[in-house]
């Protein structure tokens, strides 16, 4: 009977946890024409906790009630001003409408090699015989804002022109991608690059080199280590009532403790960023910048 009444006990205690939550759903959009900005990314950052919007704008968020109600929402879209919101200030009963504003992005001048430019590949461009593999965005039920990818190092100052990574096998029917770069410090993604929001798909179950022309994009890094993701925004997987089959893609892995290069990876939007000593087929190819606002290319 003690057993009994401690078994009940229990069930109570997680049936309030389950329930001791509030779900703030609402919407993004650009306070100048309505129009709704998506998979914008939703959070609190100083917890590794958020979202991202559907292709409308519309977002739902769970909050824990233990979370402190003086913690801010932060909401953020590529070539938008942040902005933020005080829990304790949303009324989850309505819908919370957020309107952003566009930022103007300026990069500095820079100038490309005159003549013949010279193109520098950086990252891994082989594919190798490796037994292994690692998987992403490989669960029973599809996370968007799943992101991974890799740190990599530039000696030059370059405009980035094609990247290119290789898919050993594909479990996903549809799948939309976001592309990001990141500025990185200590071996780390810090500041996004660019104001530009760059997406790809694969279909049907797409497997081998996948190539992204990015030569119109104006991507420039400067030399020192930077940050390439792909994060995942939209998914089906090809098989969804295999249980052998959850999704996904996998990437030949070759594990290197010498590696110049890490893989590194995050659950969700706003998430805590892990990163394992690896090595993928994921390059970039680019072209050497002659200056940068009157500096010499190193």
């Amino acid at each position: 009977m003690r057993f009994l009444y401690s078994s009940i006990l229990v069930l109570v205690c997680c049936v309030q946890s389950v329930c001791a939550q509030t779900v703030i759903r609402g919407r993004v959009y650009d306070s100048l024409d309505q129009s709704g900005l998506p998979y914008a990314t939703v959070g609190i950052a100083e917890k590794h906790f958020g979202t991202l919007s559907d292709a409308d704008g519309n977002f739902s968020l769970i909050i824990a009630d233990t979370l402190p109600r003086t913690d801010t929402l932060t909401f953020s879209y590529l070539g938008y001003e942040v902005e933020k919101r005080c829990i304790a200030d949303i009324d989850s009963s309505q819908e919370c409408l957020v309107g952003m504003r566009q930022q103007p992005y300026q990069i500095e001048e820079v100038t490309i090699h005159s003549g013949k430019v010279r193109h520098v590949k950086i990252g891994r461009r082989r594919i190798g015989n490796d037994w292994f593999s690692t998987s992403f965005f490989y669960k029973d039920r599809l996370e968007t804002g799943e992101e991974c990818g890799v740190v990599l190092n530039s000696r030059y100052d370059c405009q980035v022109e094609r990247l290119s990574f290789f898919v050993k096998r594909n479990f996903l029917q549809h799948a939309k991608f976001r592309l990001t770069f990141y500025t990185a410090e200590k071996g780390w993604p810090k500041s996004v690059l660019g104001d530009r929001d760059f997406h790809f798909d694969l279909s049907d179950g797409y497997e081998g080199w996948v190539d992204l022309d990015l030569s119109d994009c104006g991507v420039y890094l400067k030399s020192g280590d930077f940050a390439v993701t792909i994060t995942l925004l939209e998914g089906k997987h090809s098989t969804p009532d295999s249980k052998s089959h959850l999704g996904g893609l996998e990437l030949p892995m070759s594990i290197s403790l010498l590696s110049r290069y890490t893989v590194i990876s995050r659950e969700h939007a706003m998430g805590q960023w892990v990163k394992d000593k690896m090595t993928i087929p994921f390059y970039l190819e680019t072209a050497v910048v002659k200056s940068w606002s009157g500096d010499s290319a190193k």
